[in-house]
């Protein structure tokens, strides 16, 4: 995010201006702002975009340097040229032309929708929170703003270092260079959310649906969990009532096969929080219901083949699983009960997409915790094998 102004109304930038970022802390003017974020700075070079506000603003990069001994230096492209690498001594900055204007105000975001930042998206104070949140016995971990799958990585090397709880690991997807290595990324996860915010500022909004369904469709073949969030009841945080176009757009992330949505400033700051969780579960089960949502699990099913298998599960029980998807879909089954320990054998069978519920019957509870997200699983857990059936045959009448 970029520094505060003079004056709390911020600037406004018109377009063909110049205009810069730098370390300084002082307050910004109509000329300059501060940019608290030196390896930001140093990774922009002439002709690379930065969006500021959610997009709002656009300007190009045409001219970097570092100031030293009191005068200004310009970089050379593709090479650190800089006197000394101390960003203290050696400031770097950077001059941006403004190609759509606006007002800027303090601490507004700033995007780099063309620039793969030399830097780990986790934070010092990510990791405190990641501490904080082991002990907490968390079932899942989201890492935002993930560029490439060594960033997975990193966030899964850390939970295991901590030697306690081991939660699942969700990336979410919001920059372009994550969506060109989702297949790395998807294999050294737990799942992924396509965040539709950032993402569409990063890219051109109009290629953010089909990068939506590719994101669902990849996601299936890995057998991962996938949620699409944000602005899916937008209008709601001000209003009684969706918008139709919202309605659609929450269908279509159900009839791709997602599954979960999730409900971002809609329940967080808006008016109408408990009308918004309503809605969209009403939207749910409607598209539940629809020609089109049974055709998506037909068509996947047909292309079962290109799909991966879970590491733990044999040859043997993933013949045992597409048996049990095939003869509940024969039978016209209520429900399909599976035992599970680690959640692979369920894992797969939300792969193949049955169009009856699955009742996961787990001894061991948080096995039962982080399989609530996969769609349409209806997880029970008891180390007591009796009172496990016991619980099996209330979930069945529920499903």
């Amino acid at each position: 995010r970029c520094g505060k102004f003079a004056t709390d109304e911020g600037v406004v930038l018109e377009a063909g201006r110049t205009f810069r970022f730098d370390l300084d802390p002082a307050l910004g003017s109509e000329h300059r702002v501060q940019l608290p974020h030196p390896e930001i700075l140093l990774a922009l070079k002439p002709g690379k975009t930065l969006l500021l506000d959610d997009g709002k603003l656009r300007m190009r990069v045409v001219r970097s340097g570092c100031v030293w001994e009191g005068k200004e230096l310009l970089l050379e492209e593709g090479a650190d040229s800089r006197p000394s690498p101390d960003v203290e001594k050696c400031p770097p900055f950077v001059e941006c032309k403004v190609e759509v204007g606006g007002k800027l105000t303090a601490k507004k975001g700033v995007n780099t929708p063309d620039v793969i930042l030399p830097i780990s998206p986790i934070t010092p104070k990510d990791r405190a929170d990641l501490m904080f949140a082991c002990k907490s016995d968390c079932d899942w971990v989201a890492l935002s703003f993930v560029q490439k799958h060594e960033d997975m990585q990193e966030l899964r090397r850390l939970i295991k270092e901590a030697g306690m709880n081991q939660p699942k690991i969700l990336a979410k997807i919001e920059k372009p260079s994550a969506v060109q290595d989702l297949d790395k990324i998807l294999e050294v996860s737990d799942g992924v959310m396509v965040a539709r915010g950032d993402l569409g500022v990063e890219m051109n909004p109009e290629e953010v649906p089909f990068v939506q369904k590719e994101m669902v469709s990849q996601a299936h073949l890995y057998g991962k969990p996938v949620i699409v969030a944000t602005q899916m009841l937008e209008s709601m945080i001000e209003n009684p009532t969706p918008t139709r176009a919202e309605c659609s757009d929450v269908a279509n992330a159900i009839i791709d096969g997602c599954d979960a949505v999730m409900l971002s400033g809609e329940t967080a700051v808006g008016k109408y929080s408990p009308e918004c969780v309503e809605m969209q579960r009403r939207v749910i089960q409607t598209s539940e219901k629809a020609k089109g949502y049974r055709t998506g699990n037909q068509l996947f099913r047909q292309n079962k083949d290109q799909a991966k298998l879970p590491a733990q599960i044999p040859e043997l029980s993933d013949s045992m699983v597409e048996a049990a998807v095939n003869l509940a879909e024969d039978v016209k089954a209520k429900a399909i009960v599976c035992f599970t320990v680690s959640g692979a054998t369920v894992q797969r069978l939300v792969q193949l997409r049955p169009s009856v519920p699955i009742i996961a019957a787990c001894p061991c509870l948080e096995t039962a915790r982080w399989l609530c997200l996969l769609r349409g699983v209806y997880a029970t857990s008891d180390p007591n094998t009796q009172a496990l059936a016991s619980r099996v045959d209330e979930e069945g009448d529920y499903a």
